[in-house]
């Protein structure tokens, strides 16, 4: 029947006896709607029967789960409270064990501050090699460690003096962060000077705003992605200036230091610079190196840093040829007294910078045999006698002639050594 289910319907035409508050069955009996109401109430026998026997079913499977949980809740409850004693008995035996803990106090965390400090400046590389500003050579890492030694080394300013600003995205991205990290460096160094080296595809100038009057020491690789020219205006503490780019015949970005801006500039390093790409106040300079240095520029910038005391060369490429029959002039270098030569093993005879070199202060020489050409001794003879020179020291790397030559052709030199292998 379509009727069939939990629902059934009391037809209208019932009605209540009327001396009893129950239902008049004999109305309900005489119904029309009576089948729907006896089958839909299970009074037909065989549905009471079946109805019976399933309520009977379901009611003792409840009556088991049940019991099945209560037990089951029962034993956890007792797991639980167990566990619990035992864990209990186990914070009761640690509570002895962790006061001694806390009462110990390591050794190195009893050391006075000063000499915490100290240690920490053993640490990192000596100034001025710049740090770098993460890793475990950076002293940062000294600040994780715990609060005490964060708070030792932020209190130690000489830390933080000398900063290796890196990084190749030239689009901006790190110029801000980079911006910050280097002004905060600045602040934790205090009043000391600061060393920067500057390896970035960014702007150079990214760590100077902040620590420029206290910038001591400086290194930037140039590169082709910055700018066309950096000009630096006021770098009043500035004592060594460091410039390099990739290669010989590579063009970098273009570097100048205005003559009045960096008074104190003694130091200067050039490595594969043109002399086109670089202006500096040459004058005042009384250390040089040069490396990669193309011959002629090389010459020029002798001629122009005449207050030169010391100056250290490498010479360039031997397939770097000058046009024939061209000079470079006499370089007088009058306070010069220290030179030294370098040269790979494929570099030869320069046949024009020792002729061209006027050195009467020359004390200490160090040069590479095959830099002077198929007779060492009568070039060395050349140089002294033409400067009037009184070397004290003399060194010949990579040496043909023994030793005893040099010395008895230069009795007047204290010190002569000759290697055969040695070069700087």
């Amino acid at each position: 029947m379509a009727e069939r289910g939990l629902f059934f319907r009391v037809p209208f035409e019932s009605r209540r006896c009327a001396r009893s508050s129950t239902l008049d069955c004999t109305s309900l009996e005489q119904s029309p709607d009576a089948p729907y109401i006896y089958g839909l109430a299970g009074y037909q026998e065989k549905d009471t029967a079946i109805f019976r026997r399933t309520f009977n079913l379901g009611a003792q499977g409840m009556l088991a789960h049940l019991e099945t949980d209560r037990a089951f809740m029962a034993e956890t409850e007792a797991q639980i409270l167990n566990l619990e004693a035992q864990i209990l008995v186990l914070r009761q035996a640690q509570k002895p064990v962790q006061e001694r803990l806390d009462s110990y106090r390591y050794p190195v965390l009893s050391l006075p501050n000063e000499i915490v400090s100290g240690i920490f400046l053993c640490v990192i590389p000596p100034y001025p090699q710049p740090l770098p500003a993460f890793g475990i050579h950076s002293p940062t890492t000294l600040t994780h460690v715990c609060r005490q030694w964060r708070d030792i080394a932020l209190a130690t300013q000489r830390l933080w003096r000398a900063l290796w600003v890196e990084g190749e995205a030239y689009d901006g991205s790190l110029r801000t962060e980079w911006r910050a990290l280097a002004a905060l460096w600045a602040e934790r160094s205090g009043t000391h000077p600061m060393s920067i080296y500057v390896d970035s595809a960014a702007d150079p100038t990214i760590a100077f705003p902040t620590q420029q009057d206290r910038l001591e020491y400086l290194r930037i690789r140039l590169r082709r992605s910055h700018r066309e020219r950096t000009t630096v205006n006021s770098l009043p503490s500035l004592h060594s200036l460091e410039l390099t780019a990739g290669t010989l015949y590579s063009t970098p970005a273009s570097f100048t230091l205005q003559d009045d801006a960096a008074p104190l500039l003694r130091n200067v390093l050039l490595v594969h610079i043109p002399l086109k790409c670089v202006t500096l106040p040459w004058a005042q300079l009384t250390s040089l190196k040069l490396a990669g240095v193309a011959k002629l520029d090389r010459d020029e910038i002798l001629r122009r840093t005449s207050s030169l005391v010391c100056c250290e060369i490498e010479l360039s490429e031997p397939y770097e040829h000058l046009p024939p029959g061209l000079t470079t002039g006499e370089i007088r270098l009058l306070h010069l007294e220290s030179l030294f030569i370098i040269s790979r093993d494929w570099v030869h005879f320069d046949e024009q910078l020792l002729p061209n070199l006027l050195v009467p202060a020359l004390r200490r020489f160090e040069v590479p045999e095959t830099c002077l050409g198929l007779h060492p001794i009568e070039s060395l003879q050349s140089l002294i006698s033409d400067s009037m020179c009184q070397l004290t020291e003399l060194r010949v790397t990579r040496a043909t002639l023994p030793e005893a030559s040099y010395r008895a052709h230069f009795p007047s030199i204290p010190l002569i050594e000759v290697d055969a292998t040695r070069a700087r």
